[in-house]
């Protein structure tokens, strides 16, 4: 199964999400943040992975975005793990300093 790619393009005065080419939002949406904020809720919900890809108007590629189920997982176990900046600093031994 191919990850299904969600498009953000110029649409109607705004910017509409597309999944695998069919729109993904009835109404368009007054900022490409907006539009891609939602790009990327759906592409996290999505099994199997999926690509998020900005558009200029003129269909050339501004941005991507991939995401895969592995990755979303690591990153959920990450909150659990200790900082490195968070431990004490390594102490140094000299040999011959006391």
């Amino acid at each position: 199964m191919s990850p299904i790619v969600y498009r953000i393009r110029p649409w109607a005065g705004g910017f509409a999400v597309y999944a695998d080419d069919a729109i993904a939002n009835e109404d368009p949406f007054p900022a490409a943040a907006d539009a891609v904020a939602h790009a990327k809720e759906l592409a996290r919900g999505t099994p199997g992975g999926a690509q998020v890809v900005v558009h200029a108007e003129d269909g050339s590629v501004l941005s991507e975005f991939f995401y895969e189920p592995e990755e979303r997982d690591a990153l959920d176990r990450d909150d659990s793990t200790r900082s490195i900046a968070a431990s004490r600093p390594a102490r140094r031994h000299d040999a011959g300093r006391r």
